[in-house]
């Protein structure tokens, strides 16, 4: 599996967390990166908070979620104070 680094950016327009399928509203800041396996391109885009909590789960640097699967934290992020500027999912 590829992927790309993780680039954290503000939604010019709404788009879904492909962690917990809530809305990411416009403005918002979130993270994105693309992945390919098999020959399939897909883009994530996530929540700071559901990033981050994948993050700690993951071992080396590298997690697999499944896609809408997982509850959003309650708990605030803020994507400016991330140790982690990259991932490998």
């Amino acid at each position: 599996m590829y992927s790309s680094e993780t680039k954290i950016t503000v939604a010019r327009k709404p788009h879904i967390c492909t962690s917990c399928g809530e809305r990411i509203d416009t403005g918002d800041r979130y993270a994105r990166w693309n992945s390919a396996e098999d020959g399939k391109w897909f883009t994530s885009k996530m929540h700071p908070e559901c990033y981050h909590m994948h993050l700690k789960d993951a071992e080396g640097g590298r997690f697999e979620y499944t896609l809408y699967g997982h509850e959003r934290p309650t708990t605030t992020l803020s994507l400016d104070r991330s140790p982690e500027d990259s991932h490998t999912a």
